[in-house]
């Protein structure tokens, strides 16, 4: 034999050697898993799946995936808990890798079934890790999880829907709202059964500023669940935006059918009828509103506003009267209506003691109103502001 066929034989024992010993490294692991060694286990693995000889070897990887999933799912109770978790710092995201190469390199699909019910296991720990991010507020890397859900559902047949939903809603907490918009039209398409998703979505619509594919939405959403509350103030907003009262007003009356305790509404029917120029109306839904909620702002400061500006409508129309007798009639008029301002636009002032728009008018009634000591309280208080 001459030595040039020599040495290829040795070689050829050699590479049978490599993998031979190899496959027992592999065999060594699958042991050693089964005997909750995991740290013995972790070591022959890693080996196995680095060498040349058994790198794309399916059964190497899917046992490593086996490993990594036990180190991370190591009951708190065991002796050496601490150990195996100090193990390594990622454990999920090995697992799923191995899977995926298990999956590229098992090409008899010899493991298919069982590598699709650990994906499982392994999409449920992401979702589970998620969960606790967005607890966190770490929205950003919560969307990452979930959308690793959605992918491991995706490659073993399965749409998730919540996590789908959840990518949704978390990217738009996230700020990124070209994710958000992406995954609530994918909701949409494949009928989730969530009527929270047309408002969310019209909202990003609104934020793009298509406000026809907006409003779209949001009557779209209408027509699937014409029950839905958020919808319908949502609605009530476009309306609102656009100047249509009318449409405004019937959506509101909807709402307060629905839910007549709410102190929000009875404020929105109340500047709705406000822009109208309808007062009596006004008033009545503001004052509902304050009798819900006593410390309400924004009703208490509009009826104070409401009737110092009628007052100043009615003084500019006076000032251009010059029979003293009917001048003292309308006189009588709007300094009726700046002193039924006055303490609604004071109760406001006591809530909110720094709101500038507050200060601005009672400056301006008191001055009306001749009630020097209170003009010099109120401008005290705005030069401090300016400090």
């Amino acid at each position: 034999m001459t030595m040039k066929k020599i040495a290829i034989l040795l070689a050829l024992v050699m590479a049978i050697s490599l993998v031979s010993a190899q496959k027992t490294a592999r065999t060594s692991a699958f042991n050693y898993l089964n005997k909750g060694q995991l740290d013995k286990a972790k070591k022959e693995i890693d080996a196995c799946v680095t060498n040349e000889a058994t790198a794309n070897d399916a059964r190497a990887w899917f046992y490593k995936g086996n490993i990594y999933l036990a180190i991370l799912l190591t009951d708190p109770k065991d002796e050496n808990y601490a150990k195996y978790k100090a193990l390594d710092t990622n454990p999920l995201k090995v697992a799923y890798e191995a899977y995926l190469n298990a999956i590229k390199f098992d090409t008899g699909k010899e493991y298919a079934e069982d590598i699709q019910y650990r994906m499982g296991i392994v999409g449920e720990q992401f979702y589970n890790l998620a969960v606790e991010q967005y607890k966190a507020k770490t929205y950003a890397e919560a969307v990452v999880n979930f959308e690793n859900t959605v992918k491991i559902n995706e490659n073993i047949g399965k749409v998730d829907t919540l996590a789908i939903y959840n990518v949704a809603f978390v990217s738009e907490l996230a700020g990124d709202l070209a994710k958000s918009k992406v995954n609530y039209e994918k909701l949409i398409k494949i009928d989730y059964k969530q009527p929270y998703i047309y408002a969310s979505l019209s909202n990003i619509y609104k934020a793009d500023k298509d406000t026809l594919k907006a409003m779209q939405c949001v009557q779209e959403g209408r027509k699937r669940y014409p029950d839905d509350f958020n919808l319908l103030i949502t609605e009530t907003n476009f309306y609102l935006s656009r100047g249509d009262n009318a449409n405004a007003q019937k959506n509101l009356q909807q709402a307060i059918n629905k839910d007549p305790n709410n102190p929000t509404i009875y404020f929105a029917v109340g500047t709705t009828y406000d822009q109208m120029g309808r007062i009596d109306e006004a008033e009545t839904n503001y004052k509902k509103a304050i009798e819900l909620k006593a410390d309400y702002f924004d009703p208490i400061y509009n009826i104070g506003a409401l009737y110092y500006n009628l007052g100043v409508k009615i003084f500019e129309a006076a000032d251009k009267i010059s029979d003293e007798k009917l001048y003292a009639v309308e006189k009588e008029k709007f300094d009726g209506a700046w002193k039924k301002a006055l303490p609604n636009l004071e109760r406001a002032l006591e809530l909110q003691p720094s709101d500038f728009n507050t200060l601005i008018s009672l400056k301006q009634l008191y001055a009306r109103l001749n009630m020097p000591e209170k003009l010099k309280s109120i401008n005290e208080k705005l030069d401090s502001q300016k400090k």
